[in-house]
């Protein structure tokens, strides 16, 4: 099933040591094989080089959405990073690349983004749709 985080702020690290790069820390992180979709509602990102980092098994990173962003404010330097695929509505992202793909992806995954800000950049080998932007 999917994991649900609803109306939080979620505070990243202030020291991180190891990591890549190192002193780079993310909100929430979903390793292993499992399908398991992350859904944020109304969540806030601070003190986090990423807001979330999703790396799937191949056969669930396309077939669901595996990161759901609504409402949020994720404006980070990175939001999200993913080898699956990405639905955000009605969210805010930083300056920098508001999508990463990680190693393994392709451009069989997604990222759809529907009035989100300032939607600068999705960085990587993934299918990107843009349905309206926020400038």
């Amino acid at each position: 099933g999917s994991i649900t985080f609803e109306n939080l702020t979620i505070k990243g690290q202030d020291d991180v040591v190891t990591g890549n790069p190192a002193g780079a820390n993310t909100g929430i992180t979903k390793l292993g094989a499992a399908s398991t979709p992350l859904v944020f509602r109304n969540v806030k990102f601070i003190n986090c080089e990423h807001a979330v980092t999703h790396n799937a098994e191949r056969a669930f990173a396309t077939t669901t959405d595996q990161v759901e962003m609504h409402y949020c404010q994720a404006d980070v330097d990175k939001a999200i990073q993913s080898n699956s695929n990405v639905h955000a509505t009605y969210s805010l992202f930083g300056a920098n690349a508001y999508h990463t793909a990680l190693s393994g992806s392709a451009p069989a995954i997604h990222v759809k983004t529907l009035l989100c800000g300032p939607n600068t950049a999705n960085v990587g080998n993934a299918t990107e749709t843009i349905q309206a932007t926020i400038a």
